[in-house]
């Protein structure tokens, strides 16, 4: 998640780092996406889903109230009331993510319609169904 996020031109002057090579050279970089392990990362990562939440809310209403309601960095949790609801919930928050520049990978379901649902679809899918 936090290498999909780009950091601004002028900001990436903030992520700079030395590199000392084995031969003591010294290199000098600056790093093009959030970097995992920097204070204000998690912040950025959750700015900027928020930010497409609203930014999209009227292409995908239903995904964006999710997403701002049930994104947490790069975890989600959803619950619905039929395996339908969830279908059509998880296609609107894939596609509202893509239009980020963001692919969900990993979902996992206790229901068995929507696990076959996915396998069908070639999602990489984590089954924890009874």
């Amino acid at each position: 998640m936090y290498r999909q996020i780009l950091i601004t031109p002028e900001d990436r002057l903030l992520q700079r780092i030395v590199w000392f090579n084995s031969n003591a050279e010294i290199s000098d970089y600056e790093l093009n996406t959030v970097t995992y392990g920097e204070a204000p990362a998690s912040f950025l990562v959750t700015r900027t889903v928020q930010e497409l939440a609203h930014g999209e809310s009227d292409k995908f209403p239903a995904a964006s109230k999710i997403a701002l309601r049930e994104i947490y960095i790069d975890d989600l949790i959803l619950e619905a009331d039929t395996p339908n609801a969830a279908m059509t919930a998880m296609q609107e928050l894939n596609d509202l993510m893509r239009s980020g520049g963001f692919h969900m990978r990993k979902w996992s379901s206790n229901c068995p319609k929507i696990l076959e649902s996915l396998n069908s679809t070639q999602h990489s899918v984590a089954a924890d169904h009874p």
